[in-house]
């Protein structure tokens, strides 16, 4: 028989709970937890419970944020684009969580297609992702 454990306040833990998730849904909840810096078994508690998640700052956590940081960076320069801008905002009523407004330049002669498949890129490493506006700069402008 295995020993009862006790958490960090104290409270016995020996009910398990187990559930199925696709392989898509694993990857981002793994991304989830690596950028709170809980456990996977408290960030799955506290979002279950509708508590707040509270990013603890730590080594972990920062490696985590730069590196889904360079993830996207990444796929932006991997498809030729240029990114000019980056502006990070807080999430209204969310403490510690942010979102980003990214200006990118499609390549000279690229298609709309072409912007869109790196569109299509970035969802897989963005947990939302919204076009606000594209326009076409004029070839006298620079």
């Amino acid at each position: 028989m295995s020993h009862k454990n006790r958490d960090e306040h104290n409270r016995w833990r020996n009910k398990t709970v187990a559930f199925r998730v696709s392989p898509e849904e694993d990857e981002q909840l793994e991304i989830f937890v690596k950028l709170s810096g809980l456990t996977k078994q408290d960030y799955i508690t506290r979002r279950l419970l509708d508590r707040a998640v509270v990013v603890q700052g730590n080594p972990r956590v920062y490696k985590a944020l730069r590196d889904q940081l360079a993830a996207a960076l990444d796929r932006i320069g991997a498809g030729g684009f240029n990114m000019e801008c980056i502006k990070s905002r807080p999430l209204p009523h969310v403490p510690f969580e942010y979102y980003f407004y990214v200006q990118i330049v499609c390549p000279a002669g690229s298609t709309g297609a072409g912007c869109q498949t790196l569109l299509d890129t970035l969802t897989s490493v963005c947990s939302t992702l919204r076009l606000l506006g594209a326009f076409t700069l004029d070839s006298t402008e620079k």
